[in-house]
């Protein structure tokens, strides 16, 4: 009876020792997403009240985002321009560009 004790013990200990270390890593998970969420959030500009037409594509927003860095004296190459897309919004309301 004591050697079973002692065994269940020893293997509580072990399984807390295993939760320890998995919650660290845990934490250190959600901390680094947070990290890779700030980061893109920094990278992202929003267009809105720009008119929506039907079916348009990648190279039409694109048209659209250079034509208001004219507007304003900044040159938006391609080049620079990692994904865009209309953001979700209200049916029959212009969405915003990101």
């Amino acid at each position: 009876m004591n050697g079973q004790y002692e065994e269940m013990r020893t293997k509580i200990g072990i399984l807390e020792n295993e939760r320890s270390l998995y919650n660290d890593n845990i934490l250190r998970l959600e901390m680094k997403v947070e990290e890779l969420q700030n980061s893109s959030k920094r990278s992202i500009v929003e267009f809105r009240n720009i008119p929506q037409k039907e079916k348009e594509t990648a190279a039409d927003l694109m048209s659209l985002v250079s034509s208001v860095g004219k507007v304003v004296n900044v040159e938006i190459p391609s080049t620079e321009v990692r994904d865009i897309y209309r953001g979700p919004g209200k049916p029959d309301m212009n969405k915003a560009l990101l």
